[in-house]
């Protein structure tokens, strides 16, 4: 417990979280933009959406929950996360959960233990990219222990996916996240996300993807995409191991990971989310487009 309330009691720990929060939030409602109105010459001469105001997922509710959490008890606690990820879903329904998550959810609304409710839908677990998409600021919180990092992302997966591939794919992003914020000042050569993570991941094919990953260099964005998926099949494999190479090819852009990330195309607001959680935490606020803040739906 003590390590869990020396993080706890760090002002620093909640900034890095809120951080990866707000890069988070902002990748989502970017993608979730262009895939309202999909127009992918707007990768090649980075024209942003033209929407007046760009609103956030279901990514960004259920990482509200993990930031709120973290702030209340400094750890992941289930019971009570599962708790939040059910307020906002009943709050705001409408913010695009997918079949399974939004019948896990009920079923939480319901009085369901979370461990019955995360297989409601998916008997043996849900194998998606959910528990990834809301990981990143457990690693910024968590930041420079890994054990740690990997602990705790498992649980937070465990309300809605029970899968061990969903599992990974959490703690992959909320690895990838960790190494953003230990390595946040220093010039850091690419690949050695992808292999910091691969050193911490237990066996599986989300860390057999990773090391595909950390092999291709400076392929492009729709190559890698091709060999790697970028969350057509919407699964942790499909999705995580793309969106892992986009941040640590641009650990020092948020803009240009982002633009990397669509050109990927695939499952945008997911995508765009890890990436913008990761490589926000890297950047700083500052380093995060004002333009862009301006247009995202604002955070609660």
């Amino acid at each position: 417990m003590s390590e869990w309330n020396d993080v706890a009691h760090s002002g620093a720990a909640c900034r890095r979280a809120l951080l990866s929060l707000e890069g988070l939030s902002l990748g989502d409602a970017f993608g979730e933009r262009l895939l309202c109105s999909p127009s992918w010459t707007r990768a090649a001469d980075r024209q942003i959406p033209s929407a007046s105001v760009w609103r956030w997922t279901d990514d960004t509710a259920m990482s509200i929950a993990i930031v709120e959490t973290l702030q209340t008890v400094g750890r992941v606690e289930p019971n009570l996360l599962s708790a939040r990820f059910g307020a906002q879903y009943r709050r705001e329904p409408w913010r695009g959960y997918s079949d399974g998550t939004a019948i896990a959810l009920q079923a939480i609304i319901d009085g369901s233990p979370y461990e019955e409710a995360a297989t409601a839908y998916y008997p043996e677990g849900s194998r998606g990219n959910g528990a990834a998409m809301r990981a990143g600021p457990i690693g910024a919180f968590f930041a420079a222990t890994p054990e740690l990092i990997a602990r705790e992302a498992h649980l937070s997966a465990l309300p809605t996916h029970a899968h061990q591939d969903a599992i990974d794919g959490a703690v992959a992003v909320a690895l990838a996240a960790g190494f953003a914020a230990i390595h946040h000042d220093e010039g850091v050569q690419p690949g050695a996300l992808l292999r910091w993570v691969g050193d911490h991941l237990r066996a599986g094919v989300v860390r057999d993807r990773v090391a595909i990953a950390s092999s291709l260099g400076a392929a492009k964005p729709a190559d890698a995409a091709q060999l790697l998926g970028s969350g057509q099949e919407v699964l942790a494999k499909d999705t995580v191991p793309f969106a892992l190479w986009a941040a640590d090819a641009h650990l020092d852009s948020y803009t240009d990971a982002i633009w990397a990330t669509v050109e990927g195309r695939g499952d945008l607001d997911t995508t765009c989310a890890i990436v913008g959680g990761i490589v926000a935490v890297s950047v700083g606020f500052e380093g995060l487009p004002t333009t862009w803040l301006a247009r995202r739906e604002p955070l609660r």
